[in-house]
């Protein structure tokens, strides 16, 4: 919102969840509760198909998993409708579904994690002991499990520990995955971000992650533009064999053992770390607004986005999880404070929009965290 609304472009922001912070920007011009788009995707449909023909100029850009797999299967809406920036429905499941994203990967020689598929406990405890103790167990689609689990997956160190995650999925219907856990800190995970147009990339950026939340196995709370050569052919690659279209992000991690980068998932919506390639120059939500009407997405070509090393950072996140490291003396207080001592961008707080920080902060002490 604040990529598209500082370059002036009117925003109708469209929200499921009354604790979303977005909604509250100053850039808001209209903000409407719609149906939750897993839970009442008809009802989501049919509100979706009512506001495309309202904004016929209008485009739609999915900003979480939820909204964008409910987008794919939206029936056909009519000619003189809003535009939804998103490539098609095969490219979303191939992406979201995560098994179909490791066959495509091993099908063109781009490494990932060796990988099963499993449906009870008696099929993972035996792919387990195949892949190797500590391995990962995670969901063929993650959206999905996070919003009953609150984690992104489980690490394993043995079997009981198996037996007592699969104990926690009990009432997660989807396939599960049991996974090669591939060694490394934070700080080994990296982002390929891109603009491809049928099937060509038009920009590229790339950057690296500092700190997660959780650590180890959760969300980004520091990312730093930085040039990572390696991953750019595995990327392409993968979106060149998908036939891509739109924006993508790319995530890999780098192997401990061997320095190999190796594929982690495709995320075919604009990320969660947006803003730190905006205040790089490169605005890429702007640049899918523009692509989805058929206008230029603007010159690129002359802007170098590691010039100045900037930190998108997820602040409160980021502090809650430092503040133990600095008590236990994981982490020192020169590398927690080194990216607020820098150029930043922060994911929800804003001298000039404030009201979303505000709001998220309010929600986190109503509920304890």
């Amino acid at each position: 919102m604040r990529a598209l609304g500082a370059a002036g472009i009117p925003i109708v922001a469209v929200y499921y969840d009354r604790n979303d912070p977005a909604y509250v920007s100053r850039y808001v011009t209209e903000s409407i509760l719609c149906p939750h788009p897993e839970h009442e995707e008809a009802r989501f449909h049919e509100f979706v198909a009512n506001l495309a023909t309202r904004y016929p100029n209008g485009v739609m850009l999915p900003s979480n998993d939820f909204t964008l797999v409910a987008l794919s299967s939206l029936p056909e809406l009519p000619e003189q409708s809003a535009k939804i920036a998103m490539p098609n429905a095969q490219i979303v499941s191939q992406c979201i579904e995560k098994d179909h994203t490791y066959g495509l990967a091993n099908s063109i020689g781009v490494r990932a994690p060796l990988t099963a598929t499993v449906h009870n406990l008696d099929e993972a405890l035996e792919q387990a002991e195949l892949i190797g103790f500590p391995c990962l167990l995670k969901p063929t689609v993650g959206h999905r499990f996070f919003s009953v689990l609150r984690v992104k997956m489980f690490k394993l160190t043995c079997a009981d520990a198996l037996r007592e995650a699969w104990s926690k999925i009990a009432d997660i219907d989807d396939d599960m995955l049991i996974q090669e856990f591939i060694p490394g800190g934070d700080d080994h995970g990296v982002n390929y971000n891109a603009l491809w147009h049928k099937g060509q990339p038009q920009v590229e950026v790339t950057a690296e992650k500092l700190r997660l939340s959780p650590r180890g196995i959760g969300f980004p709370t520091v990312v730093v533009n930085r040039f990572i050569p390696e991953i750019i052919e595995p990327a392409r690659a993968m979106l060149a064999a998908l036939d891509y279209h739109g924006f993508a992000n790319v995530e890999f991690k780098r192997d401990a053992r061997n320095g190999e980068y190796v594929l982690m998932e495709i995320n075919p919506r604009l990320n969660q770390s947006l803003l730190l390639s905006v205040s790089t120059g490169m605005n890429f939500a702007l640049m899918a607004y523009r692509q989805c009407l058929g206008l230029p997405i603007g010159n690129y070509a002359e802007i170098d986005p590691y010039r100045v090393r900037r930190y998108y950072i997820d602040t409160d996140r980021d502090i809650r999880e430092a503040f133990k490291e600095l008590l236990t003396g994981k982490l020192s207080l020169k590398a927690f404070l080194s990216p607020y001592l820098s150029r930043q961008v922060s994911a929800t707080f804003s001298w000039s929009d404030p009201l979303p920080f505000f709001k998220r902060l309010a929600n986190a002490v109503r509920s304890g965290t």
